[in-house]
């Protein structure tokens, strides 16, 4: 049965113009048709000519299981709790309009069976791409959660795990981070030998990378091993930036993190300390990225589902609203290597569509009062009498 949708207004994720009165005609959870004509033949009919339409919301990093406060903490709760609290994630995350959704690695490979669950329909959520378990060096940024591996081998072999048991990213810990005591997020945890061994068996297994990295040599040693993407970034050098837009590596950008950790109760004094440290980095890395023409995504990193605050820092550091919603939708999909699929409102993509009440080409924060979601056609949430 095909449904027929009337948008008031229609943000496609590639055009800076919106569309206004478009129809579209949705058949086997694919968009078949968009029109400025009311269809000959209509079945199943939603009028959201109320509302602004958008492609499905695209999160490039997040951890379902994991939320702001005392990672070490959460990593020791029992194995059942983190899937039960990652299962009621995923439906907050996808009722908050992200249909699709990078998850950079779990305890004990979670993010597998929450996709299965969400695959099968077991319970709602977002299509998962996984990363199974992210490696680290011994004692490294967050090795309570990781696999550790030293030395070129280890490593090698740490990634073919991770593509045994089905991962569809790679991720590694290259520079220390803010949630581990003791850490610095300006310091390689691994060697370049090791770098450039991570990269190159990702890539000879077809897998991307993504390295979670702040700064200092360990992002030199990425940017020339040809990583995927550097996560986070908040002390990248104008340098690394140039080279890092020259080499078309991705940035993905998490900066709503940083606000949610300083202002949850139970954070750990080191981990608010750390985000007080690089809150107003942020701003000026972000800034640089864009005058570098980085390529850039972003990503809630345990903040789930809030997908505004994201944008917001990019429209402060020099986007458009527009060119924040592309970051959140086409360029979220091609980065993915899913542009053929989704992160676009055009004939032959999945239909993946959030309708919201408001203009975001003038106030982001419109994303968020979400009206109707839906993922491959489906209704997955709704809060609109039709």
């Amino acid at each position: 049965m095909s449904q027929t949708l009337l948008c008031g207004t229609l943000i496609d994720g590639e055009r800076d113009e919106p569309y206004h009165g478009v129809w579209l005609t949705i058949a086997n959870g694919l968009i078949v048709s968009i029109s400025d004509r009311e269809p000959i033949e209509r079945n199943e009919f939603l009028d959201l000519n109320r509302y602004t339409v958008l492609p499905g919301f695209i999160d490039c990093h997040d951890h379902v299981c994991l939320d702001p406060g005392d990672e070490i903490a959460q990593a020791q709760e029992p194995l059942g709790w983190l899937a039960v609290r990652g299962a009621a994630r995923a439906r907050t995350i996808v009722e908050a309009g992200v249909t699709t959704l990078r998850n950079a690695g779990e305890h004990e490979r979670l993010d597998l069976s929450l996709k299965r669950a969400i695959e099968t329909g077991m319970i709602p959520g977002p299509r998962l791409l996984t990363a199974g378990i992210w490696i680290c060096r011994t004692g490294g940024h967050g090795w309570v959660d990781e696999i550790e591996a030293d030395g070129p081998w280890e490593i090698r072999k740490a990634i073919r795990n991770e593509v045994k048991y089905g991962a569809d990213w790679i991720k590694i810990m290259v520079t220390g981070g803010i949630s581990t005591p003791n850490s610095d997020a300006r310091m390689s945890d691994f060697t370049e030998e090791e770098i450039f061994a991570a990269v190159d068996e990702a890539h000879r297994l077809g897998k991307k990378i993504a390295a979670h990295a702040h700064g200092g040599a360990g992002v030199n040693s990425l940017i020339e091993a040809g990583v995927d993407s550097i996560e986070h970034g908040f002390y990248l050098t104008e340098s690394q930036l140039h080279e890092m837009a020259k080499r078309g590596i991705y940035l993905c950008s998490t900066y709503g993190i940083i606000d949610a950790i300083i202002n949850e109760p139970t954070s750990p004094d080191y981990s608010r300390e750390g985000c007080i440290r690089v809150e107003k980095t942020i701003f000026q890395m972000l800034t640089k990225a864009i005058q570098e023409n980085v390529l850039i995504v972003v990503g809630t990193d345990g903040n789930h589902g809030k997908m505004a605050v994201e944008l917001d820092a990019l429209i402060k550091s020099g986007y458009s609203h527009s060119q924040a919603i592309k970051a959140l939708t086409s360029e979220a999909a091609e980065f993915l290597g899913m542009n053929e699929q989704i992160g676009s409102i055009k004939k032959g993509l999945k239909a993946d569509l959030v309708a919201i009440d408001g203009d975001p080409l003038g106030d982001i924060y419109a994303i968020e009062n979400i009206k109707l979601v839906m993922k491959n056609g489906n209704i997955i949430f709704q809060d609109i009498s039709m």
